[in-house]
């Protein structure tokens, strides 16, 4: 890492990176008196607020085709995001083989789509205040750049990203008893109508209820008596949420069991960001139009009403001209600029620039 560096203008800039080629480029949303001192000199005047929302963060069906991973320690491997320990020998290191594809890209976007609505509508930030960017690989970055937020220290950046992810939230605002109670139905204070997390809350429960399936029941541990209940009534126990804001309570589900049904949905309803970037108030980030090492596509500035039909395979190329001959060890079937390649095993082809950029920064292909 060549690190404290600052640059007057962008043609110095620009003159710095031809000069050291570097595989990736990071500046700092931090601002500084002195910016090409060591850390402790530079005089920290504050910082943009950044979120990072990553597929590797998003359980997307998809990851159980296309990623791997392998333990360290003895071999195990599967398929999917790694587990915590691994299941053989309990070794907590894995190498990760993180493919992505159309379906990573579009949970993506969908997420940073959901957080620029809780930015605008929650915290009344103006769409003037908000950047997004493609990284370059599996997701969005979001800047936040208001001068109320500058000057914000990390304590109060992790209000932001509890209030973001929905962590923390406390049942008895929303209608809940304290104590233990067995019978009566709850009259909540969720309303669909309202703003900011009652609403969602409301929401979210309702949409919860009517979408339950025996099979999510059985995986969240719920009990027989319980899934009866859930399953036999549910569109009864979604119409007295809207109509009367309150959840009826039955032989087999009390008011207890009910809190942990809207705690479920409401897991649903917070955004996933990576915590650690929006805290950090000396965040390095990928610089706008600087390739991704892993890709080769550009990181690309997104204009917020472009958002929902920006297409990564096809709008961050870097490579548009000229072919290549590659030997490509193995690859699974991939798409860029509209066009599918692969799969490959062991075999000599001649690919368009893109697409054989793409392999070699994955580590798929050697050219010939």
């Amino acid at each position: 890492m060549v690190r404290h560096k600052s640059f007057r203008d962008y043609l110095a800039l620009r003159d710095f990176i031809r000069a050291t080629s570097p595989s990736d480029v990071y500046y700092s949303t931090a601002y500084y008196k002195r910016p090409e001192y060591e850390m402790e000199k530079k005089g920290w005047m504050g910082a943009d607020l950044c979120f990072d929302i990553d597929a590797d963060h998003l359980e997307t069906p998809c990851k159980q085709s296309h990623d791997s991973w392998k333990c360290v320690q003895c071999g195990t491997a599967g398929f999917g995001n790694p587990p915590e320990i691994c299941p053989a020998c309990h070794a907590k290191r894995f190498e990760a083989n993180n493919w992505f594809c159309k379906d990573c890209l579009k949970a993506s976007k969908l997420e940073t789509l959901r957080l620029l609505a809780v930015l605008r509508e929650d915290f009344g930030f103006q769409t003037s205040d908000l950047d997004v960017c493609f990284s370059g690989h599996r997701g969005f970055h979001v800047h936040v750049e208001d001068k109320r937020v500058i000057g914000l220290d990390q304590s109060a950046r992790k209000e932001i990203v509890d209030y973001v992810m929905g962590t923390g939230i406390d049942l008895k605002y929303y209608g809940f008893p304290q104590k233990e109670a067995i019978r009566g139905n709850i009259r909540t204070r969720f309303d669909s109508d309202e703003p900011g997390w009652r609403g969602r809350a409301a929401r979210n429960v309702h949409d919860f209820l009517l979408n339950l399936k025996k099979e999510d029941l059985k995986r969240q541990g719920f009990t027989a008596s319980m899934e009866n209940v859930l399953l036999n009534n549910k569109e009864e126990i979604a119409n007295e949420l809207t109509e009367k804001a309150e959840l009826k309570t039955y032989k087999g589900l009390n008011i207890r069991g009910w809190e942990r049904i809207v705690y479920l949905a409401l897991k649903t309803s917070g955004i996933e960001i990576d915590t650690v970037v929006t805290v950090d108030i000396h965040r390095l980030i990928r610089l706008p139009y600087t390739l991704h090492r892993k890709t080769g596509f550009m990181v690309v500035v997104v204009p917020i009403d472009r958002l929902f039909d920006f297409d990564p395979f096809a709008d961050a190329i870097a490579f548009k001209e000229g072919t290549m001959k590659l030997h490509v060890s193995a690859s699974q079937k991939f798409e860029v600029a509209s066009y599918e390649y692969g799969p490959y095993k062991d075999e000599d082809v001649e690919l368009p620039m893109a697409s054989a950029m793409f392999l070699l920064c994955k580590g798929l292909a050697e050219p010939l």
